[in-house]
């Protein structure tokens, strides 16, 4: 008769690595930065190669790969999170979801950063003067909001970025 791995039985194995994960994160990320920047040492790397932090990460999710693949390949592993010789192939796997979070998050961080940048390319927002009459407002009103509204938005999207104009 063939084994089933059961949904509970894969949750539990899920619920295990999310822990885990958690505790990896948390320790080797106090390790590789400082509280302001989870991304630091991947953008301190970029910098000394030549590369984006982005393509940092993914290296160090592919050199994890490879050993996750050796193991298996080889059927020479120790199915737990640690061992005599230092990590088992729990942690191997761990750590290579964990640097998939990485890797999003660079990538997160690119795509804001383009879109930052293209912020300087707006010169000028023009407010619907027509809707402010519509609303009761005169058009130096109308202007104020305007302004006032692309502030405040600009200063939520910034919040998030901890900066502030």
């Amino acid at each position: 008769m063939m084994y089933k791995f059961t949904p509970a039985r894969f949750e539990q194995l899920v619920k295990e690595f999310q822990e885990q994960e958690g505790k990896i994160m948390s320790h080797k990320g106090n390790e590789y930065s400082d509280q302001e920047d989870r991304l630091l040492n991947f953008r301190e790397v970029a910098e000394f190669l030549g590369r984006t932090p982005a393509e940092v990460a993914l290296a160090y999710l592919m050199k994890h790969i490879q050993s996750i693949a050796l193991a298996v390949r080889t059927g020479k592993y120790a199915w737990a999170w640690e061992t005599e010789g230092g990590e088992g192939l729990k942690q191997r796997i761990a750590d290579a979801r964990n640097y998939l979070l990485l890797l999003a998050a660079c990538l997160e961080e690119e795509n804001d950063s383009v879109m930052f940048d293209g912020l300087d390319l707006i010169v000028d927002v023009l407010p619907d003067y027509a809707l402010g009459r519509r609303r009761g407002l005169t058009d130096e009103e109308t202007e104020r909001r305007a302004r006032a509204a692309l502030t405040w938005a600009i200063n939520r999207i910034l919040d998030r970025e901890g900066a502030q104009v």
